[in-house]
């Protein structure tokens, strides 16, 4: 005949220290070990690549506005150099230089300069 055995009450399962934490927090959700965390690493993955593109988002547009910016710097830069062109360019002209010096008391010579012209350069 057979002896008599004492059946072995169900084991609880093991409740991590993460459930037990948000448990204590007192949302008034219980946390299933099973369900809850297996999806954590997708989830802290996905949450991740999101925190990179909105990073990248906010890289991108500070770029984007200091290219407005240095467009708008070299611009200004381009009229300067071009009204400096235009001045130096106007004031080596020889109707403004003899306007300079007459006030120094020299006059512009009638004749034309005199061109010294050599034949070959070899002998």
């Amino acid at each position: 005949m057979k002896t008599n055995t004492y059946k072995q009450p169900p084991k609880e399962p093991k409740v991590s220290k993460l459930t037990q934490m948000v448990e204590k927090m007192g949302l008034g959700v219980r946390v299933d070990n099973i369900s809850a965390f297996k999806y954590m690493p997708y989830l802290i993955f996905i949450t991740f690549l999101g925190i990179i593109y909105i990073a990248n988002t906010f890289r991108a547009e500070k770029l984007h506005h200091r290219i407005n910016k240095m467009q708008k710097e070299v611009e200004l830069m381009r009229v300067d150099y071009q009204t400096l062109k235009y001045d130096f360019i106007n004031a080596s002209k020889r109707s403004k230089i003899a306007e300079k010096v007459k006030k120094m008391g020299l006059i512009d010579s009638n004749k034309p300069p005199v061109v010294i012209e050599v034949d070959d350069l070899e002998q």
